[in-house]
């Protein structure tokens, strides 16, 4: 009786999650790069606690750990959600996704002439963030309901091409954003077995209306991006540009063993150090060991999705593991290329390490669609 017990408590803690022990991979990587996380953004957020926190060196991490907290609830709850219910409220949660970015577009805070977020409660909201969950849960659910005629492209490409286009058009102040869900939509597309030539068409579909609607922004007054994206495309052929310089800085200041925990030169110094270049931080204090760690952790959480897909019983499991290993290893892909200057930059941030509440909470419950 006393040899059963370990075994039966072991299966009972097992049981909470559909999966296999790979969900247990992908909550050891949740809690590993949550422990980087709080260091880096301790260290990142020294110099901005002092200038508007009264020297609160710790607000920030407090906050962080509170997020993640959060973003590992929602990671459990979402998990808990019966199959059936994801794709009865699909429909629902498209609507309010494209109605909620809708909103941003004419409500949202403007910031170097970009919408991107809401304000609830005093609490900035990137809306990207949160409808990435239902746009997926939306692909998924028509894919593998459409099997039938998924090879007619006006029977059942069309409407997933319509939805990707209006979806990059309303994110459009974001053009990495818009790629990242264009690209994991196309794989989605390509893994429901559409023909190769209609997911070409859904890519020329979006890329009108990514287009179409950028000169619509620009003619209305509504949004004027025109001018910044010109820059950054500019400054990244030239190699000039502040940001992506001191980025640089930053790594080539890592060197091969780091300056040590807590002792970035160049945080204060680096924009956006704690959000969109904190894996800079990461590279300065930690050297070549924290540069090669962190894509491996990311490789390793992606390739722990593709063993669930594998072991996933419908084809609908298995397009949301895809469309959740795609979209957080393309933003922690093109964060990581942003940072040591083989893309132009723009604001990515870093999948559950950079500071950003939506963003975490958007990936935790991500992540629960998998387990």
């Amino acid at each position: 009786m006393n040899d059963q017990a370990p075994q039966t408590a072991r299966t009972n803690l097992l049981s909470v999650f559909r999966g296999t022990r790979y969900s247990w991979w992908v909550i050891v990587i949740f809690a590993i790069l949550g422990a980087i996380s709080l260091v880096a953004v301790y260290s990142a957020t020294e110099g901005l606690a002092y200038r508007i926190r009264d020297g609160n060196t710790f607000y920030y991490l407090r906050t962080q750990l509170l997020m993640l907290s959060v973003g590992l609830a929602s990671m459990f709850f979402v998990q808990l959600l019966p199959r059936e219910l994801l794709r009865g409220f699909s429909a629902f949660g498209l609507i309010f996704s494209l109605v909620l970015l809708l909103l941003t577009l004419f409500t949202g805070a403007d910031a170097n002439n970009a919408r991107r977020w809401i304000s609830i409660m005093g609490k900035r909201i990137t809306t990207a963030d949160i409808v990435r969950v239902p746009v997926l849960i939306y692909l998924a659910a028509y894919i593998s309901a459409k099997q039938d005629v998924i090879k007619s492209f006006s029977k059942g490409v069309l409407m997933v091409a319509l939805i990707l286009g209006a979806v990059c058009f309303l994110v459009s102040s974001s053009l990495l954003t818009s790629l990242i869900f264009a690209l994991t939509g196309a794989a989605m597309l390509l893994m429901g077995r559409v023909r190769f030539i209609h997911i070409l068409g859904v890519g020329l579909v979006g890329a009108l209306a990514l287009g179409l609607g950028m000169m619509l922004k620009q003619s209305t007054g509504i949004e004027d991006r025109s001018d910044t994206h010109r820059s950054r495309i500019e400054n990244f052929w030239a190699g000039t540009g502040d940001q992506a310089l001191k980025a640089k800085m930053a790594v080539a200041n890592g060197t091969f063993l780091g300056q040590g925990v807590g002792d970035s030169k160049l945080r204060s110094m680096l924009p956006e150090s704690h959000n969109d270049f904190i894996y800079a931080v990461i590279i300065e204090e930690s050297g070549l060991l924290g540069m090669i760690a962190i894509p491996i952790l990311y490789l390793l959480l992606v390739l722990a999705i593709y063993q669930i897909a594998t072991l996933s019983p419908n084809l609908f499991d298995q397009l949301l593991c895809a469309g959740v290993a795609l979209s957080i290893g393309l933003q922690a892909f093109f964060h990581m290329l942003i940072t040591v200057g083989l893309l132009p930059v723009t604001g990515v941030p870093l999948p559950l390490v950079s500071v950003g509440g939506s963003s975490i909470i958007a990936t935790g419950a991500a992540l629960g669609l998998v387990l």
